[in-house]
């Protein structure tokens, strides 16, 4: 990293003494956001070709509190949106645990690719504190301000968080590259 330009300035958290989850972490890294700015929120172990420009565009132009990153596949935990793409409740398919925070006629189910572009404002309307998940964050949220989906179903994603996903990423990028 510090031998190339990236036009960018980069922070490491360091969590080696508790992983503060993607709530926790947004908390801890405050003080290096730029509240003039939209912030993305990218899970360090996913690998996408997700067209950034395009969620940015659409984040900008849907004036959302948060834009979420999904796509249509198999997974055991869903976010619920309606019909306008407006974040509703969550599901764990696996549990049967399900939560509404908007009520809607019909809730259709996305996965969540673990990326989002949050407006600063939203670091402040967090009242938790700790090591805590964004997603309950955003449900709570989504009954008073707009989040939203970004659908992103056709682009390459992968969650390189689990070792036999490994093995399938770089297949996936050495067909794509």
């Amino acid at each position: 990293i510090a031998n190339k330009n990236y036009n960018a300035d980069i922070f490491i958290s360091d969590e080696t003494n508790q992983l503060l989850d993607t709530g926790g972490a947004l908390l801890n890294a405050k003080n290096y956001f730029d509240f003039s700015k939209d912030i993305l929120v990218h899970n360090v172990d996913i690998l996408s070709k997700i067209d950034f420009n395009d969620f940015y565009n659409h984040h900008k132009a849907e004036n959302n509190l948060a834009t979420l990153a999904v796509s249509q596949r198999q997974t055991s935990r869903y976010l619920l949106f309606d019909n306008n793409n407006k974040l509703c409740g969550w599901e764990n398919t696996k549990t049967n645990e399900k939560i509404i925070s908007n009520q809607s006629d019909e809730l259709i189910p996305f996965g969540f690719s673990g990326i989002q572009i949050i407006k600063p404002e939203l670091i402040d309307l967090i009242e938790n504190k700790g090591a805590f998940p964004i997603i309950p964050e955003y449900l709570k949220l989504s009954a008073s301000y707009p989040i939203y989906s970004y659908i992103h179903s056709k682009d390459i994603w992968v969650d390189v968080g689990k070792i036999e996903a490994i093995e399938k990423a770089q297949r996936l990028l050495e067909n794509t590259l």
